[in-house]
């Protein structure tokens, strides 16, 4: 698993932002620019835009998992550590973006005409936690075959990263786990032993 996939899974739910964004608040003069100029004053292109990339990112997420379910390979300790924290940072990372889309959305459902976009906004969040749940089976199971976690560990928290809000809480709960290796005087970053 690749740490930069891990990054690209999160940047939808931004792009997703920003699209809400620009569409209630296209007159600021920022985004006046880039809704004439660059989106036509059409809010479709950019969300094509942002569900071909997340299309081609579930396509590279779900092939990055199948490699790692799949491979052989030996993973380091400190490289699948390294992932967990990646994992959790990205999480962590998308809990404004997720709190202000489900407030437009509630907002959107007490409003009769705005009911469409908080359907919209509910399927774009389901789409992000499916792809980013994927790349945590990944995760998960890079973890597991160091022994960092065991298989019903892995089991239990790639499961938990289907569901909204569990996902982070079950990124920041297995990375703490680690806590005592990262404050080791022998554990190194950047994969080099200091013994």
């Amino acid at each position: 698993m690749k740490k930069k996939i891990i990054v690209l899974d999160g940047i939808f739910i931004y792009m997703i932002l920003f699209m809400l964004l620009a569409l209630f608040f296209h007159k600021i003069p920022p985004i006046a620019w880039l809704w004439e100029n660059v989106f036509g004053g059409n809010i479709f292109f950019p969300l094509s835009v942002c569900l071909l990339f997340e299309m081609i990112m579930a396509i590279v997420t779900i092939g990055a998992t199948m490699r790692c379910l799949t491979s052989t390979r030996k993973y380091g300790r400190e490289e699948a550590i390294s992932l967990a924290r990646i994992q959790m940072i990205v999480r962590v990372a998308q809990i404004p973006a997720f709190v202000i889309i489900f407030i437009a959305g509630v907002i959107g459902v007490l409003t009769i005409f705005t009911i469409g976009i908080s359907l919209a906004l509910a399927f774009f969040d389901f789409i992000s936690i499916i792809v980013t749940g994927i790349c945590s089976v990944g995760v998960y199971s890079v973890l597991a075959k160091t022994g960092l976690i065991t298989d019903k560990e892995r089991i239990k928290y790639s499961l938990a990263s289907f569901i909204y809000f569990a996902d982070v809480a079950t990124a920041i709960s297995c990375y703490e786990n680690f806590e005592h290796e990262i404050h080791n005087e022998n554990y190194d970053w950047d994969g080099l032993n200091k013994e």
